[in-house]
């Protein structure tokens, strides 16, 4: 079994991160980070507002795909601005290993995103 969880809560300042995240290489092939900076998001009832994905989930599927599209806006409510970023569609690595001198991870296998970086 492979551990696949959305947390339930996170800042709500001017783009912030959305909520921690873990999913297998199967549903997250490459790690994105949270780029707070990215596109605005329109209020609630204005005409691009999309519905945020609820707080529980019994399938991450829909939120998954989302995640994989560089989706944005739809993380939490009232998101204010922010979007998932792949680094140049190679996914963002993480930090090297300093013991064993290898180059960082690009996928979401056995860590969790947590806004700053993985876990």
């Amino acid at each position: 079994m492979t551990l696949e969880l959305r947390a339930h809560t996170q800042a709500v300042w001017y783009g912030a991160p959305p909520k921690m995240f873990c999913a297998p290489k199967s549903r997250v092939p490459k790690s994105p980070k949270w780029n707070w900076a990215g596109p605005w998001c329109p209020p609630k009832g204005g005409w691009h507002y999309q519905k945020p994905f609820p707080e529980e989930m019994s399938d991450l599927g829909p939120y998954w795909d989302y995640v994989n599209k560089g989706g944005s806006c739809r993380d939490y409510d009232p998101i204010k601005a922010g979007g998932w970023n792949f680094c140049g569609g190679q996914g963002c690595a993480s930090c090297p290993a300093p013991v064993f001198n290898k180059t960082g991870r690009t996928d979401t296998e056995g860590c969790c995103w947590y806004g700053r970086g993985v876990i």
